[in-house]
């Protein structure tokens, strides 16, 4: 099944990283590919999952959560002092641009950023995508350029760049390809009931990982690029992978399933985090 359904395809094909940071895969050494097609019994990876960040679409139509500055509550309290007009601007004009969704991702070619935990977009609702147009098709360039640019990153979510919208891509392994894959407002259907333990990691978390117990096999119906409906089912590390990624779309962060010792051991790793995000201005940091 191609989700991407481009005539361009091998396009988006990437070769396999010598060493890709992915949730799905074991450590890359030597020919450790081959890892990969084995069972998914309990073990670890060893470089972890690299959940990039899927730079999603505000493209006509959309309806996105408010993005309203901290300082509005203040400016209407101070109706009519000319001296609330000063907290618009400095610290607070600077919160609202960290925390607020990008702009131009799906109207040009370029590399996305990532946003890092407690960003706000990370827990934010995400609004299935009603439109299937040319900045759709943008938006999936660009985020396979980040993801190649991102290391060895297999997989994207579109809250993790900022924007709430429905959608998810991944490199789906092909011997020594890597086919890009964009799944549009999916949905699990069901879940196996074997589940097996694997280390994940994530760019929105760097530096933080732990081992996160998931299902070996999903079914999904998702929609492609060009909006028709597929149900397929995935097994195994793609499973892994793409439970991860349908995770961000619900505002579910992996952390959420750690214990409390491996939370406990990542606790400087995570404070850091936050201090790093107010320092940059943020204001609405979340759990």
């Amino acid at each position: 099944q191609d989700f991407l359904e481009s005539s361009r395809e091998s396009e988006m094909a990437t070769p396999v990283p010598a060493c890709p940071r992915c949730l799905a895969y074991p450590t890359m050494r030597g020919n450790t590919w081959e890892r990969t097609r084995k069972s998914t019994h309990a073990r670890t990876l060893g470089n972890g999952l690299a959940c990039s960040l899927l730079l999603s679409l505000v493209l006509g139509g959309y309806v996105l959560p408010s993005f309203t500055a901290s300082n509005t509550a203040a400016s209407s309290r101070n109706h009519g002092d000319k001296r609330s007009r000063a907290l618009r601007t400095g610290t607070s004009l600077m919160a609202a641009a960290v925390d607020m969704a990008p702009t131009g991702y799906n109207t040009k070619r370029k590399i996305l950023d990532v946003v890092k935990w407690p960003h706000p977009s990370l827990r934010r609702k995400n609004e299935e995508v009603a439109v299937f147009d040319e900045k759709l098709h943008m938006l999936a360039v660009n985020l396979f350029d980040t993801l190649r640019k991102e290391g060895g990153g297999v997989g994207l979510a579109a809250p993790q760049v900022g924007v709430n919208i429905r959608v998810m891509a991944y490199f789906e392994v092909k011997g020594e390809k890597a086919i890009g894959k964009l799944l549009v407002n999916p949905k699990i259907i069901k879940r196996g009931e074997d589940t097996d333990v694997d280390v994940e990691e994530c760019l929105s978390f760097p530096g933080v990982r732990g081992q996160v117990t998931r299902p070996t096999w999903v079914e999904v119906e998702a929609q492609t690029i060009d909006g028709k409906v597929r149900n397929f089912r995935i097994e195994g590390e793609q499973a892994r992978l793409f439970q991860h990624e349908y995770d961000h779309l619900d505002g579910v962060v992996f952390i959420d399933h750690l214990d409390k010792d491996t939370l406990d051991k990542n606790l400087l790793k995570l404070q850091n985090l936050k201090n790093e995000y107010a320092n940059a201005g943020g204001s609405e940091a979340m759990p």
